[in-house]
């Protein structure tokens, strides 16, 4: 308990500063907007919508591929696999809405991850 005491008293500005630096140059690339900002909160807030962005586009691919393998299938088999993959594929589109509209209904600024603005006023204060 005392250590965490002393780190508590102690506030290590390095650990609280919030900015982020990526170790690639990524000029000129794709990556250029998920790295425009200077901190780790735009990087994982960033990071978080491109995530389910990139997991509603793979579903949807994934839904069109069952919905091919139905059609052009005759055994039964393939279109009881195949309708399985369409009922696994619509859970997880329902789950990917689920977890960005609890997190919206919740608190809007969830979905900032502005965590480390919070801690930037320990920076120059001691208890």
């Amino acid at each position: 308990m005392d250590i965490f005491k002393q780190i508590c008293r102690k506030p290590y500005p390095y650990l609280l500063q919030g900015t982020f630096v990526p170790l690639a140059n990524v000029s000129g690339s794709k990556l250029e907007q998920v790295y425009s900002g200077t901190d780790l909160s735009s990087f994982i807030s960033t990071l978080f919508t491109f995530s389910l962005s990139l997991g509603a586009i793979l579903a949807v691919l994934r839904l069109g591929w069952a919905g091919y393998l139905y059609m052009t299938t005759d055994s039964w088999g393939s279109k009881g696999h195949a309708k399985e993959v369409i009922g696994d594929v619509v859970l997880g589109l329902i789950l990917l809405l689920a977890i960005w509209l609890i997190l919206h209904q919740i608190n809007p600024d969830i979905l900032k991850l502005d965590v480390l603005k919070g801690f930037s006023a320990l920076n120059g204060s001691t208890p």
